[in-house]
């Protein structure tokens, strides 16, 4: 693990210390305490997060990637190299705004299911089911699209930091 005061060259720039660097928002702090360390963590550049993603993939790992930048963050669950969930922080990601804003739920839905979310305790996906607006087959597509618009979105990252948890399975890392 990289500490803030260890030596860093970012694109073959000058060795400087990584509090230097980075301005201190970025810095990792992507898991609550009591969580392991991460097996690979640095800072993203043009080249590092595409190398990182191929890593994952072409290893076949089974491993969380946090990625963070100034406010947001994203975390990719990779089950034997595919990635099989995506979290963010990001409003226009979250599943009530993605699908709204691909004219796939009315507003007045989302706000039913939110209702429907909060008084019984359930995940909006289950609750816009619960409600009859999404049949679960096609809650399951768009999950898929979401996934994949999560994904293709992290590629275009140039600055950040990354994590990478080796062996985490679905629901043992961040919730966002």
């Amino acid at each position: 693990a990289v500490t803030p005061v260890e030596p860093v060259r970012v694109d073959q720039g000058p060795w400087t210390t990584l509090d230097q660097t980075l301005p201190p928002a970025m810095l990792p702090t992507l898991l609550p305490d009591g969580h392991v360390k991460p097996t690979r963590q640095g800072p993203i550049n043009l080249m590092t997060l595409p190398a990182v993603l191929h890593d994952l993939i072409a290893s076949g790992a089974t491993a969380t990637l946090h990625v963070s930048q100034d406010v947001r963050a994203k975390s990719i669950t990779f089950v034997r190299g595919a990635p099989i969930a995506a979290d963010s922080t990001d409003r226009e990601e979250l599943l009530g705004n993605f699908m709204l804003s691909r004219g796939l739920i009315a507003a007045d839905q989302l706000a039913q299911a939110i209702i429907t979310s909060a008084d019984r305790g359930i995940r909006l996906g289950d609750a816009l089911i619960a409600d009859g607006t999404v049949a679960p087959h096609v809650l399951v597509e768009v999950l898929n699209l979401q996934l994949r618009a999560r994904f293709l979105e992290l590629l275009g990252w140039r600055s950040g930091w990354f994590a990478i948890y080796e062996g985490s399975a679905p629901g043992e890392g961040l919730a966002l």
